[in-house]
């Protein structure tokens, strides 16, 4: 009971804060995490510019798409951002696929921080990311265009350079899918540049428990003026943190040792 009421003083002494990174990362599952470790709200992104859309057009997001080009539906996200996306308080945002990560979205992380919403940018070795693409489902279905996996790569490979090359070189779906992303993670210093912080996660393919607390660490420590009463937590932490590292670490001494032994 005692570390349920230091959340929730915890929760209530931090900002409005959100998630993003690269694909692979693991931004919806982490900020989920988050949000049940402060017991505060998540608000998905990507749901969230598509209701405002049916709202405001009677239409999805993949309609605008489908009938009027990728590049008029960043137009118009960027509208919804800027002018109808309320920032609920006290929540987490999952920032999911939108286009912040454009250059042309630099008026959307300036208004992010004129309402006091702030961002930690989640970097890791690219091989991480892509351990996580690989078990990538072609038949899930993208929340905010209603396609499934294999359809938007489909679509996006006649103008996306990376993908576009894997299929003139007869690549998988899986392989594709890879490589349509590459182009996000060339783009990473501008989003390291306008995160308020980034976590470096050192190549390591943390726990989703770990990454979520290591976040909530990051926002505490930058926010609250030197207060004890959350010292113990955070040591609590820090300790499953090096237990996990040295899981991992014996983990890959057995594999060495496994593969020399064969």
């Amino acid at each position: 009971m005692k570390n349920v009421s230091l959340l929730k003083e915890l929760n209530d002494s931090l900002p409005s804060f959100g998630v993003m990174g690269v694909p692979g990362t693991g931004k919806t599952t982490i900020s989920k995490k988050i949000g049940e470790i402060l017991g505060r709200d998540v608000v998905n992104v990507d749901a969230t510019l598509k209701q405002k859309t049916f709202e405001n057009k009677g239409v999805m997001p993949r309609d605008i798409i489908n009938n009027e080009g990728e590049l008029e539906w960043r137009k118009y996200e960027k509208e919804l951002l800027m002018n109808q996306f309320d920032i609920k308080e006290k929540s987490v945002l999952d920032f999911g696929g939108f286009g912040s990560y454009d250059i042309g979205y630099k008026e959307v992380f300036d208004k992010l921080k004129d309402n006091k919403v702030q961002t930690v940018f989640l970097n890791n070795d690219i091989s991480v990311s892509i351990k996580h693409l690989k078990g990538y489902d072609a038949e899930a279905v993208n929340p905010l265009t209603g396609e499934k996996g294999y359809q938007n790569w489909a679509r996006r490979s006649g103008y996306v350079k990376d993908a576009k090359k894997a299929v003139e070189e007869g690549k998988t779906l899986e392989e594709g899918w890879i490589a349509r992303h590459m182009g996000t993670l060339k783009r990473v210093d501008f989003i390291y540049s306008k995160a308020n912080y980034t976590l470096d996660l050192n190549g390591i393919d943390w726990s989703v428990d770990a990454i979520a607390k290591k976040v909530i660490m990051m926002i505490a420590i930058n926010n609250l003026e030197k207060d004890e009463k959350f010292k113990n937590l955070f040591n609590g932490w820090k300790k499953e943190f090096d237990a996990e590292l040295k899981s991992k670490n014996n983990i890959a001494i057995d594999l060495i040792t496994n593969s020399k032994q064969k």
